[in-house]
């Protein structure tokens, strides 16, 4: 894994803070799931005008453009869960959850349902 040393919001180099997309306590599945990290600086993560914690506009377009993402990623209308635990790189634990929260059509899961789950239910 790369090592990442600058702002993936504004493009600064220097110290950089784990950011959660979605936020822990709203998907637990996606706590480790890559495509949920931002590394951002302190302006960017923190900061009460400009960062993602303090403006609900750049924290909606964060995850506008994560949902846009999966989206793309899960081409099918209907998913199985090794295909959702093997395109996310995600444990078989968060698999369960993801399990215990959907409709299962026979062992697959409707695209749209898994999104709104992993989005926390938005």
């Amino acid at each position: 894994m790369a090592k990442i040393d600058y702002c993936e919001k504004c493009g600064g180099y220097g110290v950089v803070e784990l950011h959660h997309i979605v936020h822990k306590s709203q998907s637990r599945v996606l706590k480790d799931c890559k495509i949920n990290h931002k590394y951002l600086c302190g302006t960017c993560h923190r900061d009460n005008k400009y960062g993602v914690h303090g403006n609900s506009k750049v924290d909606k377009k964060m995850k506008l453009d994560l949902q846009e993402r999966l989206q793309e990623l899960f081409t099918e209308d209907e998913i199985t869960l090794e295909e959702v635990k093997e395109a996310l790189d995600i444990k078989d634990n968060d698999i369960y959850t993801i399990y215990k929260s959907l409709y299962m059509t026979g062992n697959k899961v409707s695209k749209e349902d898994l999104i709104r789950v992993l989005m926390g239910g938005n």
